[in-house]
């Protein structure tokens, strides 16, 4: 960022008084590359850093008025990537320590016939 660069206390301020897209597009710009560093320190699949980073900047989208400290949004924005990041990796580990070997769970097998009802249903058991 160049001595020019508008401080993120104001482009925080503009965004949160006149919801500026355009200050809020610059600073996704700005801190991005730290927010996906911060994502791909604890996870390893690519689209996962980019989702937490997405979801990383929707909860600054959201949750901007609770920034204390504007001029400190850098270190704000990392421990919000960082806690995003941390509980996807808990929740992709659970969701593989919950598969079994060989099987896609999203994968449904159809029906092959059609589906017993009333008494066919003790014929078909």
């Amino acid at each position: 960022r160049g001595p020019c660069a508008t401080p993120d206390a104001e482009l925080l301020a503009r965004f949160l008084d006149r919801r500026d897209e355009g200050a809020f597009g610059e600073l996704v710009a700005r801190h991005l590359p730290a927010v996906r560093a911060a994502c791909r320190s604890l996870l390893r699949d690519p689209n996962d850093v980019d989702d937490a980073a997405q979801a990383t900047f929707l909860v600054l989208a959201r949750r901007a008025e609770s920034v204390r400290d504007r001029a400190a949004l850098a270190g704000w924005l990392y421990r919000v990537a960082w806690r995003v990041a941390n509980r996807l990796r808990k929740d992709n580990a659970r969701r593989a320590a919950t598969r079994t070997a060989g099987v896609d769970p999203d994968a449904v097998a159809a029906p092959v016939g059609p589906v017993p009802v009333g008494s066919d249903v003790s014929a078909a058991v």
